[in-house]
């Protein structure tokens, strides 16, 4: 039985290598976001009740990438309704509210950057009839030659990031149909993950 379950793991931390996911490179450290490959952090949660056949979503990411000899980090939250159907269908919200914030191991919870705050419906115009994204408007840059050797050597680097969407009242979703108001009450969390090339 060990075998089986050793293999099992094996394979499923290869396939999400393969995929674009993140990999862990030992039990004792985090996972680790490859740059070089796109790779993402992503994390997502129904917010509240449903109402009328409809819910609301917040999903928080973290997006690499390369480009110029450095490689990069940024934030982004998805914020949108959808049916409670077995196979959801993703609907118009009648107004979202979205606030975003990425962190990293150098500074610590309390030293978030890139907030962004971000409304749509009603006054400020119709939400997507898809989701609706917004980013952190911050994005880290991490030169290759610096950090590229270190990269996940100690979660106290900046290259450990996480990203939440915020909860206590700062991100909300009003249902289509009945209006309902569903506030998310609690952070929406993607990371604690190593930006490495």
């Amino acid at each position: 039985m060990p075998k089986v379950t050793r293999l099992a793991f094996a394979l499923a931390i290869a396939l999400a290598s393969l995929m674009g996911f993140s990999t862990t490179a030992s039990a004792a450290s985090l996972p680790i976001l490859h740059a070089s490959t796109n790779d993402e952090a992503h994390t997502c949660s129904v917010i509240g009740a449903a109402v009328d056949g409809y819910e609301g979503v917040v999903c928080t990411d973290i997006l690499t990438w390369e480009s110029g000899g450095d490689f990069y980090a940024e934030g982004e939250t998805e914020v949108y309704c959808q049916t409670t159907a077995a196979t959801p269908v993703v609907v118009q919200c009648a107004n979202v509210t979205a606030d975003v914030e990425m962190y990293n191991g150098d500074t610590g919870a309390s030293g978030g950057t890139g907030d962004t705050y971000n409304e749509c419906g009603h006054s400020y115009g119709d939400c997507s009839t898809g989701r609706n994204t917004y980013y952190t408007n911050y994005t880290w840059d991490y030169p290759t030659s610096e950090y590229g050797a270190i990269c996940s050597a100690s979660p106290d680097l900046s290259t450990q990031v996480w990203v939440l969407s915020k909860a206590g009242g700062a991100t909300t979703i009003e249902l289509p149909k009945s209006d309902t108001t569903e506030i998310l009450n609690n952070d929406v969390e993607a990371g604690h993950d190593y930006i490495c090339p």
